[in-house]
């Protein structure tokens, strides 16, 4: 009888292939979850300065309007032009808000491609003003890749005895409703 043998042998290329996968993935899960804690802490951080505006007026009974704003399109600019050219849209759209916003107004990142702007002290109209100020600049810039880029806004004002949650709902609704009815628009709530 003839004896079969097996030679057990490991094939190393194919082995370090897999760890190299393994180990892009493990760092891109890794990197996502830091950009995701890095915005849930500023979403954190908008989230307490409205809080805070929001007591202060009561305290003394003034006027608080918020604009959240969204890039038009935002996906497309990245799928169509790539990452890079997004966050040169993205960093031209902060640099308009500090350049063109009070000193006493509140920027920060809200969503992926989201702004929220705390304006004290600001009724409905001021605010929405304000908004349609930034609209028009904004559509007007010119890039590199793109001609263009537009945003949209919504506008809300607290009104007596309304919850945090409901104004920013609100401002979000009135967002929608800037998208909903062609982008490029400022909406205001009523």
């Amino acid at each position: 009888m003839e004896t079969l043998y097996f030679e057990h042998k490991v094939n190393y290329k194919i082995l370090w292939k897999i760890f190299a996968a393994i180990a892009f993935v493990v760092v891109v899960i890794l990197l996502w979850n830091r950009q995701l804690f890095q915005l849930n802490k500023k979403i954190a951080e908008a989230n307490r300065q409205l809080e805070e505006e929001i007591n202060r007026i009561r305290r003394y009974n003034g006027d608080l309007s918020i604009i959240l704003t969204d890039l038009d399109y935002c996906k497309k600019v990245n799928d169509t032009w790539g990452h890079q050219t997004g966050d040169e849209v993205l960093q031209s759209l902060v640099r308009l808000l500090m350049d063109n916003t009070r000193e006493c107004d509140l920027i920060s990142r809200w969503g992926e491609e989201e702004f929220l702007i705390i304006c004290p002290e600001t009724k409905a109209e001021g605010a929405s003003i304000q908004a349609e100020h930034l609209r028009q600049i904004y559509s007007q810039l010119s890039f590199d890749s793109i001609d263009t880029q537009t945003a949209s806004f919504g506008v809300a004002t607290l009104v007596p005895g309304e919850t945090k949650n409901s104004f920013i709902q609100r401002a979000d609704d009135a967002l929608y409703q800037a998208k909903k009815k062609g982008r490029n628009r400022v909406y205001t709530a009523c």
